[in-house]
């Protein structure tokens, strides 16, 4: 409306300007001096106010042109109305905007929200558990580009109404729901993923004016005194019983590399008497006794050898046996018909050689 007011302060004085009747009007006389050079007299009851409306014209042209130029900073949007109609956006730079079309200013940049104790409206209620807390939160949002602007400017008018009717509200709920997903003890150690979810919950709730989230920031949540002393002394006892687990692990790991030690020194022993052979069964290359009937060298690499040793002694199908039997000797009937026994001969049924 500024705009408009000087535009039509304007037209009245030329209006003026021009309603003066000139009655007398201009006499121009010209003649020669002594020196011989030509002078001009201008005369008539009213020839200096004819002069200063000639000015006042050019004066208010100029004001009217320049009065309709409209500089828009970095990082701002300019709304137009034309008599309460929409009339586009004006983006940065320099912009001609007829003198009745009034203008609204938007800021781009990110505007923060925030929820402090300090400023005495944190965000509180109750958690997954029904556990009581209480949040330090800042929420970061921004009114992107023109098209937002427009949008908010048709529903809020500016900025600051969007926040005030919409943005405070709809961040305290979004927390809320967020804080509810968790046991209290937990929303801490769940910080990122909250914040992460809230702002997109945000997002989607101001599609309609097109507002972004840039941040929600989770800056500090407080329990219940007696919940928090509580969770300490679970976390101590914890501490505690994964040491004490940690100590059995350690303690088992050093007996099994003992034992594994052992064993591996015995099998290199009797290797080095026994001599060895290696096959390849399933895959997998097994080294197993050269002397299977050297009744010393029969434990040789323990179940795998004795699988080893007993499949290579079978006779595979004979008289008397259906397809996918195996006639094995009488000392293999426990190691082969054992739990592992299907392993090595892949499902089939064993028969004990008579």
């Amino acid at each position: 409306m500024f705009y408009l007011a000087v535009f039509l302060l304007l037209l009245v004085l030329v209006s003026l300007v021009f309603y003066v009747p000139i009655r007398n009007g201009f006499k121009v006389r010209a003649g020669v001096d002594g020196e011989g050079r030509t002078l001009y007299e201008v005369s008539g009851a009213h020839a200096g106010v004819n002069i200063a409306r000639g000015a006042a014209v050019v004066i208010a042209l100029v004001l009217g042109v320049f009065g309709s130029i409209v500089q828009v900073d970095s990082q701002q949007v300019v709304v137009l109305q034309e008599f309460g109609n929409d009339a586009g956006t004006r983006g940065e730079g320099l912009s001609f905007v007829p003198p009745w079309y009034d203008t609204y200013t938007f800021d781009t940049r990110i505007v923060t929200i925030e929820y402090t104790a300090a400023n005495n409206n944190p965000i509180t209620g109750r958690a997954g558990d029904d556990a009581t807390y209480s949040a330090d939160v800042a929420i970061r949002l921004r009114v992107p580009d023109a098209a937002s602007a427009q949008l908010v400017f048709n529903e809020y008018r500016d900025t600051e109404g969007f926040i005030q009717n919409a943005a405070r509200n709809d961040a305290r709920d979004t927390m809320r729901t967020q804080f509810e997903r968790f046991p209290v003890l937990e929303l801490d150690s769940q910080r990122t993923l909250l914040s992460g979810d809230a702002c997109t919950a945000l997002e989607e709730g101001w599609s309609d004016v097109g507002v972004t989230c840039e941040e929600v920031d989770i800056r500090a949540i407080r329990i219940d005194a007696d919940v928090e002393a509580a969770a300490e002394a679970v976390n101590t006892a914890r501490l505690r019983a994964d040491a004490a687990a940690e100590d059995v692990r350690r303690a088992a790991d050093l007996a099994q590399i003992e034992v594994i030690e052992a064993q591996a020194a015995f099998d290199a022993q009797q290797i080095f008497e026994c001599g060895y052979d290696e096959e390849v069964i399933d895959g997998e290359t097994v080294i197993i006794p050269k002397n299977r009937d050297d009744g010393d060298c029969d434990d040789i690499l323990s179940d795998r050898g004795l699988y080893v040793r007993c499949l290579a002694g079978r006779t595979g199908s004979t008289e008397g046996a259906q397809q996918n039997q195996f006639i094995v000797p009488p000392d293999c009937e426990s190691i082969l018909t054992g739990e592992t026994a299907s392993s090595p001969l892949g499902g089939a049924e064993v028969l004990i050689q008579p």
